[in-house]
């Protein structure tokens, strides 16, 4: 009765036993199988989980470096944009001949080595060392220059990160804006030394010899010594057509592009720099320094400690540096400074720069390595809990643990699927999480990390919008530019254009005015000129007769009986202004009722009945010689309104032609009277003293010839002899006055028979031992040249009896086919070449004489060694070298105005 239940309470026990053997060796085969299964969960959630995140980072990196190097790009593609606009400007002004009249006011600077505008006005800085010579070209080239006064100030307003744009000179003349008082800064600097005069020519590289191709260059760039920090300067060549005028530069502070590296941060600890195409540094992060060039980061030393310093050495960057100097952009993952990093980079085309950001490799992953922590914390909790609750109820039943395991492996699958939709791109995935155990928490954690990384796709996709948008109002900003740039390039050119006009029809009329010396015919040449610039339906041109205006031409639809030709200025009050204070007049209406209406008006009708229907408006400026008001020109115009200031200034311009040509025509006029006279003077003496006496001789040998006859026949030949000569003689030199009279013998007769006549002519007055060699036969020359070498001939002559004492006079004419030489010399008492003799106008008008047909005249003497005369004459006309030249306006911006109409029907 005992061993029985003890019997079965062994086997009980061993039953139990062995059953709990069974359970417990079934448990752990069961909890090592979901150990497995859970680790093998955790490890491809965390493997998915890192690689997706790594991915969006590393995107993210290398998307941000493109835009902010292709938008820094731009910003410099830019600046350049603007040297180019002003550097055209220059060109297309010198093409049209534009320039200003106002003036510097340079003056010596303090420092004794360079002169400076003065003015306190002035809208530019203007620096002109003082070993440039201020000659007459280089003050046309500052008057050119003075035009970008009108574009500087808006071309730098275009550009926010402008420090200064400014214009060199071949010359080295500097052109500054803004305005600071450069010339203090620069005087001094060895860039203006007298050493580096020719640098702008030969050494500065936007020149001809390091520029062949004339493209814009960018300077390195530097640390500015005015204290203005981290600057870069942009170059473009000016040329005139084929000739080089010197170069427009913009400084550049790269202040905002420093700031802008320092911000690029898309990590902790990432830094951003910039090399140019030699791997030198332009700009870096003060993380940067350490990792690139060694040493210390520090922010108040950092630009002058790695500007222009090479990375080339640092084998970190060696894997990079030939792509990013190609100007490539990529992706890499280097060690630098001992660290593993992740580089992006991006070039900036215009500079030849990169731009590269460097990340380290585990911040860009450290939100996936937060999620596989997390994970892998909550697996073990996850495989604990298992364990406990198979260990709780495995007793149960099998199915329960089956259950349980498979309720337990949902989460992690559920965790799986979402760390394979995240590694396909999709962040809008999300885990249910009923439960707020640990499964529940690492579901509400990947629901989390997922809505970090929505958050932060969806600020990338913000940025990117704002970006293209300020990209595409930047690019609809500068096509508006462009427009406004080309609106005002065409009016331009058609102010340039009218402007050409003008002053054409100036320098032709001061032309035709210098050749015309018939005074009617200079004041038809000016009516014509006008009809071409200014509007009208009348024009007159009075001239002053003591008290009186005389009507000298007149061009419109009066009839002769309706003008009055000749009226006292007192009777005309409207013109006082014009006579008296010597200024324009303008009368919009003469049917207003203002004063100068109104008087005009009571002139007018006063002495034709009425104003004519024909006139509307009218216009008068004074004709002013030598600051004395000499005559007045008058406009009328059908419609009122029709003249103003401008067509003032330019008639008023033509009426000063008129006045120095009128008073030309009179002086000429005087000139000619004065030579007839003086020539008959000339003529007078020489009869007086050749032909006269010549006469008298042989009346008073043919008296001793008679006398003879009768008392002595043997003797009469001596006198007959002395007769015979004095006839030759006077005959030899009433030729040459004959010749003198009629010059025009010299076409008939040619060059070489007036040469034998005049030194017969020296022969026979003077008993001059006189020798003409002609080495060629008579000369090709035009007329008024024959005439010019004959007149200089005998005016040496004359000087030679004149004042040489002379024995002997030896005249020599050659020619070898292109240029005609005549000699004079003598053997008489010579002088002093070099010094001057006022008073005596012989040489000078010879030399003028033979320059006026481009050739020359070479005398030599000296005291006691005679005196030699050379003419050298040129054949071809195609030689001569005129020597008055066209005449320049004197203010493109128009102070000579096109015009309008001309004077009243009553000439009024």
């Amino acid at each position: 009765m005992i061993r029985l239940p003890v019997r079965l309470n062994t086997l009980s026990v061993k039953l139990v036993t062995a059953t709990a053997l069974f359970m417990l060796l079934l448990l752990v085969t069961v909890a090592s199988a979901v150990g497995l299964g859970l680790r093998q969960l955790q490890t491809d959630a965390v493997e998915l989980s890192a690689g997706a995140l790594s991915h969006q980072g590393e995107a993210h990196l290398a998307e941000m470096v493109t835009l902010e190097a292709t938008r820094s790009d731009d910003m410099f593609n830019r600046a350049a944009d603007l040297t180019r606009t002003a550097a055209e400007f220059l060109s297309i002004a010198h093409a049209r001949g534009l320039h200003t009249e106002d003036a510097p006011d340079l003056q010596l600077h303090p420092g004794q080595d360079l002169r400076f505008d003065a003015n306190p006005n002035r809208i530019t800085d203007l620096v002109i060392p003082t070993y440039t010579p201020l000659d007459a070209a280089q003050h046309s080239r500052l008057r050119e220059s003075a035009l970008l006064d009108t574009i500087l100030p808006a071309l730098y307003a275009q550009f926010p990160g402008a420090v200064a744009i400014y214009y060199q000179e071949a010359s080295m003349a500097f052109r500054y804006y803004p305005a600071i008082g450069i010339a203090d800064y620069l005087t001094g600097t060895p860039g203006l030394a007298p050493d580096r005069r020719h640098y702008m020519s030969e050494q500065a590289p936007a020149g001809p010899i390091n520029n062949p191709s004339r493209a814009t260059v960018w300077d390195a760039p530097y640390v500015d010594n005015a204290g203005q920090g981290l600057m870069v300067t942009v170059n473009t060549p000016v040329y005139f057509g084929d000739d080089y005028a010197g170069i427009v530069s913009m400084d550049i502070s790269l202040a905002a592009l420093v700031d802008r590296l320092q911000a690029m941060q898309p990590t902790a600890h990432s830094f951003a720099f910039l090399v140019d195409g030699r791997s030198a540094l332009v700009a870096a992060s003060p993380a940067a320094i350490g990792a690139l060039v060694g040493g210390e980061s520090k922010q108040e030393t950092q630009l002058d400690a790695i500007l222009g310093v090479s990375v080339a050495d640092n084998a970190d960057l060696a894997p990079v540096l030939p792509s990013m100097e190609r100007g490539e952009s990529g992706d890499a993952d280097l060690v630098l400074g001992g660290q593993a990093m992740r580089l992006s980079y991006a070039p900036l085309p215009t500079l030849g720069w990169t731009l590269a950001v460097a990340a380290p490799a585990a911040e860009l992953t450290a939100s996936a390595r937060a999620v596989a922590d997390q994970t892998e914390t909550n697996a073990a909790r996850i495989l604990r809990t298992s364990i406990a609750l198979i260990a709780l109820f495995f007793l149960t039943a099998l199915a329960a643990v089956f259950l349980t395991n498979r309720a337990l492996t949902r989460p992690v699958t559920d965790l799986m699927r979402g760390a394979e939709a995240v590694a396909s791109g999709d962040l809008d995935i999300t885990l249910t999480h009923t439960s707020r155990d640990e499964l529940g928490r690492l579901a509400l954690s990947f629901n989390h990390m997922t809505g970090a990384l929505r958050a932060s796709r969806q600020s990338l996709e913000a940025q990117n919008q704002a970006l293209r948008m300020e990209m595409s109002e930047r690019a609809q900003a500068e096509h508006a530019l462009r427009t406004v740039e080309e609106r005002n390039r065409l009016a331009l050119e058609r102010n340039v254009d009218e402007r050409t006009r003008e002053l054409t029809t100036l320098l032709h009329l001061s032309h035709r005015l210098a050749t015309t010396f018939d005074l009617d015919s200079l004041l038809a040449v000016v009516l014509d000129a006008l009809a071409d610039v200014i509007q009208h339906n009348a024009v007159a041109i009075f001239l002053l007769d003591e008290d009186d205006l005389v009507l000298a031409k007149y061009s419109g639809p009066a009839t002769p009986d309706q003008l009055v030709e000749r009226w006292p200025t007192t009777a005309a009050r409207h013109i006082h202004p014009v006579l008296y204070e010597r200024k324009p007049l303008i009368i919009n209406d003469v049917r207003a009722e203002t004063e100068d209406a109104i008087r005009y008006s009571a002139f007018v009708g006063s002495r034709a009945g009425a104003t004519p229907d024909y006139v509307g408006a009218w216009m008068a400026v004074p004709l002013v010689i030598k600051d004395e008001v000499s005559g007045r020109l008058s406009f009328d115009a059908a419609m009122p309104n029709t003249f103003n200031p401008r067509d003032a200034d330019l008639a008023l311009a033509f009426a000063n032609q008129a006045a120095v040509a009128i008073e030309n025509a009179r002086l000429h006029s005087r000139s000619e009277h004065a030579a007839v006279l003086e020539e008959r003077q000339r003529l007078a003496r020489e009869l007086h003293d050749s032909v006269s006496q010549a006469l008298y001789g042989i009346a008073l040998g043919a008296r001793t010839a008679r006398t003879l006859i009768d008392r002595d026949p043997e003797r009469v030949a001596e006198p007959l002899g002395y007769i015979l000569s004095l006839a030759e003689a006077g005959l030899a030199e009433m030729r040459a006055l004959i010749f003198e009279l009629r010059p025009e013998s010299l076409q008939n007769e040619g060059l070489l028979v007036a040469l034998e006549k005049q030194t017969a002519a020296l022969r026979a007055r003077h008993h001059l031992d006189v020798q003409a060699v002609f080495h060629c036969e008579e000369p090709p020359l035009p007329l008024d040249r024959k005439e010019a070498l004959y007149r200089v001939a005998q005016e040496a002559l004359n000087n030679v009896v004149k004042h040489a004492s002379a024995t002997r006079v030896a005249l020599e004419l050659g020619c070898d086919g292109s240029v005609v030489h005549l000699q004079i010399r003598d053997d008489g008492a010579g002088f002093d070449s070099g010094a001057s003799y006022p008073g005596h106008l012989g040489l000078h008008s010879m030399r003028e004489r033979i320059a006026k047909h481009g050739g020359a005249v070479t005398i030599e003497s000296a005291p006691g060694q005679g005196t030699s005369v050379d003419v050298h004459l040129p054949i071809s006309t195609t030689s001569i070298r005129h020597p008055i030249k066209a005449s320049t306006a004197s203010d493109p911006a128009g102070r000579a105005s096109p015009g309008a109409d001309s004077a009243t029907p009553t000439a009024a």
